[in-house]
């Protein structure tokens, strides 16, 4: 079967949420700051991106704490920065 073309967009969100959801017992920017950071780490360019395009478009399907958590972000240019350390874990 191939993927539509939205088959990335819904992964990249339905993961995003399962990971807001491992964060809600928390205040929300708190929440905000965990998932950002999260993403930051361990999603490779393009799920982040594809993320970041969800956010701009104003995409209802985003859940709020995950919205902001990508609003956080440093431009695209600069969440390589981390790549040259390991990530340890």
């Amino acid at each position: 079967m191939i993927a539509g073309p939205n088959a990335l967009q819904d992964a990249v969100l339905r993961m995003g949420h399962d990971i807001v959801r491992q964060f809600t017992h928390l205040p929300s920017h708190q929440a905000a700051e965990e998932v950002s950071a999260h993403l930051l780490k361990f999603w490779e360019p393009r799920m982040r991106s594809q993320l970041r395009r969800c956010v701009a478009a104003g995409d209802q399907e985003v859940d709020p704490i995950l919205a902001e958590a990508v609003r956080t972000w440093p431009d695209e240019d600069d969440t390589q920065a981390d790549r040259e350390e390991p990530s340890g874990g």
